[in-house]
C-alpha cells in the first residue's frame, strides 16, 4: 500500500510543479514583456512589484521540488526493486487511473497516466 501512496504523491507533486513551472515561464513571461514596455512611473512600479510576484512563484515552484524530493527517493527503490524500466513499467492501479512508471538510464522517474 505505501507503494501506491508514494506514487499518486509523486504524480500529484510532479503534475503540480510542471503546472507551475508552465504558468512562470509562459503566462508570467507574457506579462512581464508586457510590463517591460509600459515606461510610465507606474509602469515601473508594476513591473518591479510583478518582478517580486514573479520571485515568490519561482520560491513556491522550489518548494514543490523539495516536496517531491523525499518521495521521489522513496519510490525510485521499491521501482528499482521491482526493475521498472521504459519496456516493463510498474502498473498502478487507482480507482480513476492507471499510472506506468520506470526508471530511465539516468535514474529518472517517468510517469504515464493510461
Amino acid at each position: 500500500m505505501e507503494k501506491q501512496q508514494l506514487a499518486i504523491q509523486y504524480f500529484q507533486q510532479k503534475e503540480k510543479a510542471l503546472v507551475q513551472r508552465e504558468y512562470i515561464d509562459y503566462t508570467m513571461a507574457d506579462h512581464l514583456k508586457l510590463l517591460k514596455e509600459d515606461k510610465t512611473h507606474t509602469g515601473k512600479e508594476h513591473l518591479a512589484q510583478y518582478e517580486k510576484e514573479i520571485e515568490l512563484a519561482e520560491d513556491e515552484f522550489k518548494d514543490t521540488l523539495l516536496e517531491v524530493k523525499p518521495v521521489f527517493e522513496q519510490l525510485f527503490l521499491y521501482l528499482q526493486n521491482d526493475a521498472a524500466i521504459k519496456t516493463s513499467p510498474y502498473i498502478f492501479n487507482f480507482s480513476e487511473m492507471q499510472i506506468e512508471m520506470y526508471i530511465d538510464d539516468n535514474s529518472n522517474i517517468h510517469y504515464r497516466k493510461i
